[in-house]
C-alpha cells in the first residue's frame, strides 16, 4: 500500500476495497498509474518565499473542511 493510501485510509477510516494490481494500473493511458501509485511530497518554496499564507497548511486541513 503506497504511503498516501495508507494516509487516506488513516484519515477517512474507508479501506479500499477493490485491488488492481500495478501493473494492471500501468496500462492506464498518459501516465496517469503515477497518479495514483507514486507519491510525491511537495513544497511550494517560491510561494512560501513571497509570504504567501495558505488558508489549510495541509492536505489533512483541507480534506476536513470540504468532506465536513
Amino acid at each position: 500500500m503506497t504511503s498516501s493510501l495508507k494516509w487516506w485510509v488513516k484519515f477517512s477510516g474507508v479501506q479500499p476495497s477493490l485491488r488492481v494490481p500495478e501493473f494492471a494500473l500501468r496500462m492506464l493511458p498518459a501516465n496517469e498509474a503515477s497518479l495514483l501509485l507514486d507519491s510525491l511530497r511537495m513544497i511550494p518554496e517560491k510561494a512560501l518565499q513571497t509570504g504567501f499564507s495558505f488558508r489549510f497548511p495541509d492536505l489533512r486541513a483541507a480534506l476536513a473542511d470540504v468532506l465536513a
